[in-house]
């Protein structure tokens, strides 16, 4: 499900501030860390956020040589 669609720079999606984490609580005494992007002040989690992770990281192997 897609709620919104904005853009955002490579070099913006690749820097150590953008991806974050957030404490969810799912049930009771049941809490996960959840990694979510901060893209101009909206939160990018779930698969989305997994699959930016990803397309993250082929760029820095790509930009590093590796």
């Amino acid at each position: 499900e897609v709620e919104q669609i904005f853009t955002a720079a490579i070099d913006h999606l690749s820097a150590e501030e953008t991806l974050k984490e957030k404490e969810l609580v799912v049930g009771p005494n049941i809490k996960l860390q959840a990694p979510y992007f901060d893209i101009a002040e909206k939160v990018v989690w779930g698969a989305t956020s997994m699959i930016l992770n990803e397309l993250v990281s082929i760029i820095n192997e790509y930009k590093n040589g590796e």
